[in-house]
């Protein structure tokens, strides 16, 4: 392999040198070097060794510290977007600075004790999709919540196999009423899952805010 079509940063955060382990401990976190990283990112775009430089998982704050050393601004932010956390804040201020938003998780993630998942489990998506005789995996809408602004789904799975519904997703068209819940009635700033990853990076960062 030549060169990579994206390169992103995975993650604002910077851990001692030592074996993997989860969760790390806040005495395990060192300064991230917003300045050095980003200067051998932008290399390896002039190496050619990546054809686009990007981010995943910053903030508005993190993003502040880039783009004040950027000679080259980062291509795309990749970040959990879906109707539950639909990341506003952070939106505006990359479409203001011409940063491309990448959604993963457009069918929410499950919550990190492995019971529930804030938007499988919405009342307000369940119906929608009875209404049309579909799964609430099925209703394609979830990503066209974020394909319709234009911010693709980058869409994984943490299992080998998905259930065969869960696969075949469809698109669908839906009402201006049923639209307007999902952008509205089920969004909920503080979702549980939310709250978790709000918890890691103020633990880890000493209270750096997330963006809503």
């Amino acid at each position: 392999m030549e060169y990579v079509d994206l390169y992103l940063i995975h993650w604002p955060v910077c851990i001692k040198p030592g074996p993997p382990k989860f969760p790390n401990k806040k005495e395990d976190a060192v300064p991230v070097d917003f300045e050095g990283v980003w200067r051998a990112m932008e290399e390896c775009q002039r190496l050619g060794l990546a054809r686009a430089i990007g981010v995943s998982n910053f903030t508005t704050k993190h993003l502040d510290r880039v783009l004040a050393v950027a000679t080259i601004p980062p291509a795309v932010n990749q970040v959990e977007l879906n109707p539950v956390w639909q990341q506003r804040t952070l939106r505006a201020y990359c479409a203001d600075r011409g940063i491309h938003v990448a959604a993963y998780s457009p069918l929410g993630g499950q919550n990190w004790d492995g019971q529930g998942n804030a938007v499988l489990d919405s009342e307000v998506l369940a119906e929608i999709a009875k209404a049309r005789g579909k799964t609430v995996a099925q209703v394609r809408t979830l990503a066209a919540n974020s394909t319709r602004a234009g911010r693709p789904p980058a869409e994984f799975s943490s299992f080998s196999i998905h259930p065969p519904p869960a696969a075949r997703c469809v698109t669908i068209e839906i009402e201006t009423s049923d639209r307007d819940c999902l952008t509205s009635a089920i969004y909920l700033p503080l979702s549980p899952h939310y709250i978790q990853w709000c918890l890691v990076f103020t633990y880890l960062l000493g209270g750096v805010a997330m963006d809503t």
